[in-house]
């Protein structure tokens, strides 16, 4: 019966991703612009990398401080509560993208994935969602493109207000 569903999904051609189940998001309208952000951010990637790095080691070297039940870790705390200071490009990125136009999409609602980049969507050096081009192909929004956020395999975009 699984096996029925799971092969169902590939049967619906509006079928490839859900939107967010609950909340509406907001795609990013696809432009000149965005494309050369995302390039841009694109070409920082082995930067981006080593960041990264250096904010897993300085987890890593605090993380044996909170090694015993009831211990309160609080360096490791403010490195994690800051740890998109570590991923400053990263950060200038997403924040020119968030004033990029967009669209509201309604919940559930299925779409196509057009293109994929690299380009990390989270503000969050160990979470590393990249960036969608998707095709909303039900719904209002229904034909419409736009950039959205995917991350171990469940597209999110960003929630609406």
């Amino acid at each position: 019966m699984l096996s029925l569903i799971y092969f169902g999904c590939f049967l619906n051609p509006n079928y490839e991703k859900i939107t967010d189940r609950t909340r509406s998001v907001r795609l990013i309208l696809d432009s000149v612009e965005v494309q050369h952000l995302i390039s841009r951010q694109e070409s920082l990637s082995s930067r981006d990398r080593q960041e990264i790095d250096r904010y897993t080691q300085d987890v890593l070297r605090l993380a044996p401080e909170c090694m015993h039940p009831g211990d309160t870790c609080p360096r490791l705390e403010e490195l994690e509560k800051n740890g998109a200071r570590y991923i400053p490009e990263r950060v200038a990125f997403l924040d020119a993208m968030a004033t990029e136009p967009g669209f509201s999409v309604p919940p559930n609602s299925y779409c196509r994935v057009v293109q994929r980049s690299p380009a990390r969507c989270t503000k969050n050096p160990h979470y590393t969602p990249t960036f969608v081009k998707v095709r909303i192909t039900t719904g209002p929004s229904k034909g419409k493109e736009g950039w959205g956020c995917e991350g171990d395999g469940v597209f999110t975009a960003w929630a609406m207000p």
